[in-house]
């Protein structure tokens, strides 16, 4: 593929462990290095580490930030900053016009990001496309999902991975640029 064929959109908590910092900042750095543009939200935690994986590799990275939170401030990583009215431009924004999809353990906002994003999936309002969990946090989501049917079907919208080796190789695996547009 050529040079930024795709935008990743990461989803991810403000702040987190160690540990998802670093499988943040191994994701970052792994997008960049296939020619992939990364999305965020522009600010602290796993936002900023996986922003300094991919500039440190090289990579461009936009943050998607929201007027309701200039009070932190977007991190010195982004390359690009588009500033929201409100949160759910906000949200907006992180949606559309992107390729993939990858969460890595968060908070209530991360939830919403999923859980808005596969919705959309699920309703035909936004074209299927790739949206992987990342992380063992994730597993007892899985675990309840499957226990209710009307859940359980649409599964199989959501992939998971463990790590962000295997995140990455997922989306080599299926990742389909979008047209451009006219």
């Amino acid at each position: 593929m050529s040079e930024e064929t795709c935008t990743i959109t990461v989803y991810g908590s403000g702040d987190p462990p160690p540990d998802v910092l670093r499988l943040a900042e191994d994701l970052g750095r792994g997008i960049a290095l296939r020619g992939w543009m990364l999305r965020n939200g522009g600010y602290g935690g796993t936002m900023e580490a996986a922003a300094r994986g991919a500039r440190g590799a090289g990579g461009r990275v936009v943050g998607v930030t929201c007027r309701a939170f200039a009070r932190s401030g977007p991190n010195g990583f982004l390359t690009e900053t588009v500033e929201s009215a409100d949160l759910f431009e906000r949200l907006a924004r992180l949606i559309q016009e992107t390729d993939a999809f990858v969460a890595l353990p968060g908070g209530t906002g991360t939830l919403t990001e999923v859980f808005l994003t596969w919705e959309l999936m699920v309703k035909g309002l936004l074209e299927r496309r790739p949206l992987c969990l990342v992380g063992e946090a994730w597993d007892p989501w899985f675990r309840l999902f499957r226990v209710e049917p009307e859940i359980a079907r649409h599964t199989p919208l959501l992939a998971r991975a463990a790590t962000a080796g295997e995140a990455l190789a997922q989306l080599d695996a299926t990742l389909v640029p979008r047209a451009p547009r006219e």
